[in-house]
């Protein structure tokens, strides 16, 4: 059953891609951190649903950025981009509503110029949204829930052992290291 999952993974991700290139794709300010979209689900799978972008893209989202959302296929929902895999060309996402709202609700106000202003050595807090599986998917709360990327692992601490440091939905302490 697994295996089977993989491979309608596989195939419809093959016609996700192919739909892409017939319609000219997303344009890469769309699968920007932080956007807020409407997606249209297009399978739903063990480990969550699978989503059509605009443009053809696909994204993903995990059982623990769904907020309560039951998702049927063929429905459309608001939905907040977390990361966007250029090697797996994979869109991670998050349809729930608390934070697309908060999201939708902050742009453009002064606590995302706030986030402007951060500096490299920063100490902020931050509150886990996604564990991929090299890096880990942040929102800042004093920032306007702003986006951010985070190493899930360090040069003492790789693979499984790494990313089970973080729980979604954790509230932390990070330093910043970057700004772009």
């Amino acid at each position: 059953a697994f295996l089977d999952s993989l491979l309608d993974q596989e195939r419809l991700l093959a016609r996700l891609r192919a739909a892409a290139e017939d319609g000219g794709g997303q344009s890469a300010t769309l699968l920007k951190a932080g956007t807020v979209l409407k997606v249209e689900a297009e399978e739903v799978l063990d480990y969550g649903p699978l989503f059509a972008l605009p443009g053809g893209e696909a994204g993903h989202c995990p059982k623990n950025q769904l907020g309560g959302v039951d998702v049927k296929v063929g429905n459309k929902y608001q939905a907040v981009v977390l990361a966007h895999d250029g090697v797996k060309d994979m869109v991670t996402l998050s349809v729930d509503p608390a934070l697309v709202a908060h999201l939708a609700a902050v742009k453009g106000t002064d606590k995302l110029n706030k986030a402007s202003k951060l500096n490299p050595s920063d100490s902020v807090a931050v509150i886990v949204q996604a564990v991929l599986e090299d890096r880990v998917v942040v929102t800042l709360p004093d920032f306007g829930h702003v986006i951010a990327l985070g190493a899930a692992q360090d040069y003492n601490l790789r693979g499984e052992a790494a990313r089970g440091r973080f729980e979604v939905g954790k509230r932390c302490q990070a330093v910043v290291l970057g700004v772009r």
